[in-house]
């Protein structure tokens, strides 16, 4: 993942090493691989998002997950999703915990009001609401 700065035309990698691999927690973003779908057209995060602080929230689509690069870390971790994704199963709307969502395609994500949407493209959306002095 790259970031522009369109005002100086700068160009700064900000995560991902470029090659496929698994969704490892708290190592360096620069050190990040993104999941791997080897028929896929286009292997890599689908979507992402930021808040307020400049945190990015990457939809790894093929690892079934989302993670966030922290700003103020540079370290990258898992908020959402199970490596291990049901496609065709849908979450309990009573589901808690983010880290047991089923998210087997996400397609978008979007940011707002302290709230990250994410759709998936099996008809399910998930709504991760910022806790009070947490993430």
């Amino acid at each position: 993942m790259r970031r522009i700065e369109v005002e100086r035309g700068v160009v700064s990698l900000v995560a991902g090493t470029g090659e496929p691999g698994p969704a490892m927690d708290h190592i360096p973003a620069l050190e990040a691989t993104f999941g791997s779908e080897p028929g896929a057209r286009f292997d890599g995060p689908f979507s992402l998002s930021l808040d307020e602080a400049g945190n990015i929230f990457i939809g790894d689509t093929y690892n079934h997950v989302v993670r966030m690069a922290e700003r103020a870390t540079g370290r990258i971790r898992t908020i959402a999703g199970k490596r291990e994704a049901e496609p065709g199963l849908r979450n309990d709307p009573a589901e808690t915990d983010p880290l047991k969502l089923n998210l087997p395609k996400i397609c978008s994500m979007d940011y707002y009001d302290d709230c990250l949407f994410i759709p998936d493209w099996s008809d399910d959306l998930a709504v991760l609401e910022k806790q009070e002095g947490g993430d």
